[in-house]
């Protein structure tokens, strides 16, 4: 019966480890700056929304 010795991962083992950190890295900046920009595009057309709504209002309240 031969027992394995334990050795240390090669270069290359090591290196894809930081390879793919990196890689999940990048895609969680891409899914914040995405969900950013999606945030800032509902609070525009919330505000545009809001000031329709005002300027309706005042245009009833003109004819009233």
């Amino acid at each position: 019966m031969r027992v394995m010795a334990m050795t240390k991962p090669s270069q290359r083992q090591s290196g894809s480890v930081l390879l793919i950190s990196l890689m999940l890295l990048v895609v969680a900046t891409l899914l914040t700056f995405s969900v950013t920009e999606s945030s800032s595009l509902q609070l525009k057309m919330t505000e545009n929304s809001r000031d329709y709504l005002f300027a309706l209002q005042v245009r009833r309240r003109g004819r009233a």
